[in-house]
């Protein structure tokens, strides 16, 4: 049996682009199927949520709302929440990138992220054990070096915005980068349209970075298939 998992989601709690509700994401995750959704949302220095709140410490609080109430809301069902977010640093407006592997009391320890680099925060991204993926990195812009990224999103299903999939996935192939599918979920007609299968359920963030680092040749890729290169939909799409 697969298992699916969401990889980019956002929460009206703490993204402002976000439209759905967290009773609305679980109801709706459940009824397509997947059995584990990671909550990425957006993470930059000028978040609604941060307004007069100077602690890093507070903010990162503030920040894991969205998680907690997503995950409060489905205690008792078969859909896991994890956390993980949407990082844009300043200076790059468009450049996106999604991380996994950071929980709220590790993100409270470090620097403020949100006023790093992407040079500056690999090696905070690696001494945490964290893999940072860039999301649509054609979607108005262009990759960054590859040295700086554990991999792409080679699919990105929001139905309102020309990824441009098939630039991603080629320069995935290009850099031996790990590859990732996600539906970048904000409204109703965006949920169920990316993530991953795995043979396995995903119920902790380590299982996630596992699957994602580890055992990627084992990984479906959902959504792929529309994607005009060669990505097949099939065990072990999500390694070129």
């Amino acid at each position: 049996m697969p298992f699916k998992t969401e990889t980019h989601a956002h929460t009206s709690v703490v993204s402002p682009c976000g439209k759905l509700s967290t009773r609305e994401l679980r109801d709706m995750y459940l009824a397509a199927g997947y059995t584990t959704i990671v909550t990425t949302d957006h993470l930059v220095d000028w978040l609604p949520l941060f307004r007069g709140v100077r602690s890093w410490r507070d903010r990162v609080h503030r920040f894991y709302s969205g998680y907690r109430e997503l995950a409060a809301a489905c205690s008792g069902t078969d859909l896991v929440v994890l956390p993980g977010f949407e990082l844009t640093y300043p200076g790059l407006p468009g450049r996106d990138f999604l991380v996994f592997g950071i929980d709220e009391p590790t993100l409270a320890q470090l620097p403020n992220i949100c006023r790093l680099d992407p040079a500056s925060f690999r090696p905070v991204a690696e001494d945490a054990g964290a893999l940072v993926f860039q999301a649509h990195p054609y979607r108005g812009c262009e990759p960054v070096d590859p040295s700086l990224i554990d991999g792409i999103e080679v699919f990105n299903g929001n139905p309102r915005h020309d990824s441009r999939n098939d630039l991603a996935a080629a320069f995935a192939d290009r850099h031996d980068l790990l590859r990732i599918s996600g539906s970048d979920a904000h409204q109703r007609e965006d949920v169920g349209c990316g993530g991953i299968v795995t043979p396995e359920p995903i119920r902790t963030v380590p299982d996630l970075i596992r699957w994602l680092r580890d055992d990627p040749g084992q990984i479906e890729l959902i959504g792929a298939e529309r994607s005009v290169t060669s990505i097949t939909v099939a065990i072990g799409s999500a390694r070129p």
